[in-house]
């Protein structure tokens, strides 16, 4: 018995490298970081707009730096949200998909351009009842605009 407590005692008392533990646990972070991106964007192929609007509030969540964004855009998330946002029958659908097209859309303004984002926003109908959608609006048509000026004016 004295042996067996001897040993786990040496066993505690082996020192780990900190470093190491942490370059893995970065690893898997992204990888589980991927995934619930990839599922998020997969939620907005479901028919059921609770589940679109679930997706997309996610990939709204998960747009927090840039790289994350271009990762979003890379899963087709940024085609899909356009896509959702033309579909939408209802206010609560066209708000969580027009969040997540402005959490996506401050590095991925051309994505959203190709995707045709400005002729589905500015389909989009308003709404009598909340506001918000309508700021969404003009927030993205300012932003996607003025790349469009940007572009026209260093081609002239």
């Amino acid at each position: 018995m004295r042996g067996l407590a001897a040993q786990f005692s040496s066993y505690l008392c082996i020192r780990r490298p900190v470093n190491v533990r942490s370059r893995q646990y970065s690893s898997s972070y992204h990888e589980i970081g991927d995934n619930l991106n990839q599922q998020s964007v997969s939620l907005l192929n479901v028919k059921d707009p609770l589940f679109k609007r679930m997706g997309a509030s996610r990939l709204a969540r998960f747009a927090t730096d840039d790289e994350r964004r271009m990762k979003i855009v890379e899963m087709g998330g940024a085609q899909k949200l356009v896509d959702m946002l033309g579909a939408a029958t209802d206010d609560r659908t066209r708000k969580e998909a027009l969040n997540a097209i402005v959490a996506i859309a401050r590095a991925a303004v051309g994505a959203l351009q190709s995707a045709g984002a400005i002729s589905v926003i500015m389909a989009t109908p308003v709404s009598t009842e909340d506001a918000e959608i309508d700021r969404y609006k003009g927030q993205l048509l300012r932003r996607l605009g003025d790349l469009k000026y940007d572009e026209n004016s260093s081609s002239n």
